[in-house]
């Protein structure tokens, strides 16, 4: 089946025809006339009578053919404007729910951009922390070794407490 245009211009093609035609007949027949009121009373009058027979003849033409088939034609294409505006209307409704869509998908896309952009700080301010925790997990080994110090340095004073008794006994050296 055709498309509703592709009929539409076979209706128009038709009804141009048809409108041809009619315009050619009412040529015709102002000439029909302009002839039939020529010279002479007995030419005249036959001449008319004549004229108003082909005359009346194409009026028939007419009445019986082609101002039906313009009628039909014309209900023919106000069926296919009334097609043609449904169909427009139904896309123009599928047009608006696509664009409420499409705004749907920007709004997500704009708040995950937002949640990404607050993410990568995040992330940032994590590296930081765990920059920090990287310290604590070097704790122990220092803390050994801040213990042994302590202990070096306990031992050292106690040692130095000692030699200092040996030398000056008189002092009272708490240790």
């Amino acid at each position: 089946m055709k498309g509703a245009v592709e009929q539409a211009q076979d209706l128009l093609q038709a009804q141009l025809a048809l409108a041809q035609t009619l315009e050619e007949d009412r040529v015709y027949g102002e000439k029909q006339v302009q002839a039939a009121s020529g010279d002479g009373a007995v030419s005249q009058s036959t001449n008319a009578l004549n004229a108003c027979g082909d005359l009346e003849g194409r009026r028939l033409h007419h009445e019986t053919s082609e101002l039906p088939m313009l009628s039909k034609n014309d209900k023919k294409l106000l069926q296919l404007q009334q097609q043609v505006a449904g169909v427009h209307n139904k896309l123009s409704l599928l047009l608006v729910e696509r664009l409420r869509v499409v705004s749907e998908l920007q709004s997500q896309i704009r708040y995950l951009g937002n949640r990404l952009a607050m993410l990568k700080e995040n992330a940032v301010a994590q590296e930081v922390a765990v920059s920090e925790l990287l310290h604590v997990r070097c704790m122990p080994s220092a803390y050994a070794a801040c213990v042994e110090e302590v202990k070096m340095r306990q031992q050292y004073f106690r040692t130095y407490v000692a030699k200092v008794r040996f030398i000056v006994p008189w002092c009272v050296c708490s240790g």
